[in-house]
């Protein structure tokens, strides 16, 4: 009913889950303003596509006989926690005025309190509901922060562990998109010397994140491999005997002794179209 002023009492009702994933969103696009205002290149570890990749290695002087592995974060978003992503705010601003850090402090808080009110989350194969516990809750698969901190969380790793990806015949290329790296060696590595790697490599990453939460599996191309090969970690570390190896969106393949790419599909993919004259958005044409 109208008061005695003939106003109407009313009030605002926000949707739960829009109030609660508002502040992460807006926590992380402070978070990008605070580093981008501090000239931060923490996307120099990063794919942005497979286009740039394939750019990327035309330029190594790629042989037959390099050694190309490809690494993965086993669930990477629910893997990443609210303490991981500190620690690489805290690396990558610590050069940083100390009002910025202040504020990138305040939008760490607003990224904990949307972990915290997940309503849903992934845990291995179970699934949590609700809680205020943010310190164990991973970033939310879908989340609209998430894959910013996901690439932030990849790019600390690998910003702190570069001289583990420094070759020792040439050039060395290592970087990731999202939980998939890629790492290329100019020499021809045995499986035991990449098995050797990858155990101090996955040791020194738990004692960077401060938990073993973060587990990377690997995948080894050696086409020539005997069958009865069997690697180190065979529950972590693969050999790929094929002779395409795929990443991302594109395959590798060697033709003449020379490294070639093509678009990698999945078995029983079916390729969609789009006509253009549909009504679609301009960026969706673009994106495309």
């Amino acid at each position: 009913k109208n008061d005695e002023t003939g106003r109407y009492p009313s009030r605002l009702v926000v949707p739960a889950a829009n109030f609660t994933a508002g502040y992460p969103h807006v926590g992380q696009r402070g978070l990008k303003n605070i580093l981008d205002k501090n000239k931060v290149d923490y996307m120099r570890k990063t794919i942005k596509q497979a286009s740039q990749l394939k750019e990327d290695l035309e330029k190594l002087n790629i042989t037959k006989q390099s050694s190309i592995v490809t690494l993965d974060i086993e669930a990477m978003y629910p893997s990443i926690q609210i303490g991981h992503v500190q620690r690489a705010v805290e690396y990558f601003l610590k050069d940083a005025p100390e009002e910025d850090k202040v504020k990138a402090n305040s939008c760490l808080e607003m990224i904990k309190f949307g972990m915290s009110n997940t309503m849903i989350t992934f845990a291995g194969k179970y699934y949590e509901y609700g809680g205020s516990d943010a310190e164990s809750k991973g970033l939310t698969i879908g989340g609209y922060e998430s894959a910013f901190l996901a690439d932030l969380v990849a790019a600390f790793i690998l910003e702190n562990l570069e001289e583990m990806f420094q070759g020792d015949g040439g050039d060395t290329y290592s970087k990731i998109y999202r939980d998939d790296g890629i790492k290329v060696d100019m020499t021809n590595k045995t499986t035991d010397e990449i098995c050797d790697w990858y155990e101090e490599f996955q040791s020194r990453v738990n004692t960077l994140i401060g938990s073993d939460s973060l587990q990377f599996t690997m995948e080894i191309w050696k086409p020539s491999s005997p069958p009865e090969e069997v690697p180190r970690y065979s529950d972590k570390i693969t050999i790929c005997r094929n002779d395409a190896f795929p990443y991302l969106d594109l395959e590798m393949y060697w033709r003449n002794d020379e490294l070639q790419f093509r678009v990698h599909l999945k078995p029983n993919q079916v390729l969609k179209y789009l006509n253009k004259g549909s009504a679609h958005t301009n960026a969706t044409f673009e994106a495309i």
